[in-house]
C-alpha cells in the first residue's frame, strides 16, 4: 500500500465470489447431464471431450440469465463486506467477451447481492494487469496481460483446476482454500 491509503484489494468475480461452478453445475444438471470433469481446465468448455458437449456448455454460460442468477460463494458476501471495513476494494472481473449477457449482468449480481454502491466498484476488464492493487484475489491459475509485471500479489483462490500439480513447479503464491481463511 502507498503511505497514506488503505491497501486496494481486488477480487475477482467468478469462481471467487459468485459460485460460478456450482450455478453451472445446477444448470448443466437440470439438461439432465453429467457433471464436467473440472480438474481438466479453468476453461469449462475444455472439461468435456466431446466437441457437442463443449459447445453446449458455451452456449449455457451464454444464455440469458447465467451470470445474473449465479449464487454467492460461501462465506464471501460477509468477507467481502468485512474486507471493506479495513480495505479499499474493488470487483476486478473479466467479462465473457463472446456473451451478449454477461457484463450487465455482473453489475446486477453484484447490486442484488452486495447493493447498488457496489455497482460503483466493479472493474469490468479483458486485462487485469493494466489494474493498479496491491492483492488479487483471484482462481484463474496465470493471470498474463499487457503488464508483465502486475502492480498487484495474486493471491489464488483454489478450484480444482487450480491445484498444485497443475501449477509450474515450484509456484508458490498464497492460496485460500475458503472465505474463512
Amino acid at each position: 500500500a502507498r503511505p497514506g491509503r488503505a491497501a486496494r484489494v481486488l477480487l475477482d468475480m467468478d469462481g471467487v465470489v459468485v459460485d460460478w461452478d456450482a450455478g453451472f453445475r445446477a444448470a448443466w444438471a437440470a439438461r439432465g447431464r453429467a457433471a464436467p470433469e473440472r480438474a481438466r481446465s479453468y476453461y469449462m468448455e475444455e472439461c468435456f471431450e466431446e466437441p457437442g458437449l463443449r459447445e453446449e456448455a458455451v452456449q449455457l454460460f451464454h444464455s440469458e440469465g447465467f451470470f445474473r442468477d449465479l449464487p454467492p460463494r460461501e462465506g464471501a458476501l460477509a468477507a467481502v463486506r468485512e474486507i471493506a471495513e479495513a480495505y479499499e476494494v474493488f470487483i476486478c472481473t473479466s467479462p465473457v467477451l463472446t456473451s451478449a449477457f454477461c457484463a450487465a449482468e455482473k453489475y446486477a449480481w453484484v447490486e442484488r447481492h452486495l447493493g447498488a454502491e457496489w455497482k460503483r466498484r466493479v472493474v469490468l476488464t479483458s486485462d487485469k494487469t493494466l489494474v493498479r492493487g496491491d492483492v488479487l484475489i483471484d482462481d484463474k491459475p496465470q493471470i498474463t496481460g499487457a503488464e508483465a509485471e502486475p502492480a498487484w500479489v495474486h493471491l489464488l483462490f483454489d478450484a480444482p483446476y487450480n491445484q498444485p500439480g497443475a501449477l509450474p513447479p515450484g509456484d508458490a503464491r498464497v492460496r485460500l482454500a475458503h472465505w474463512r481463511d
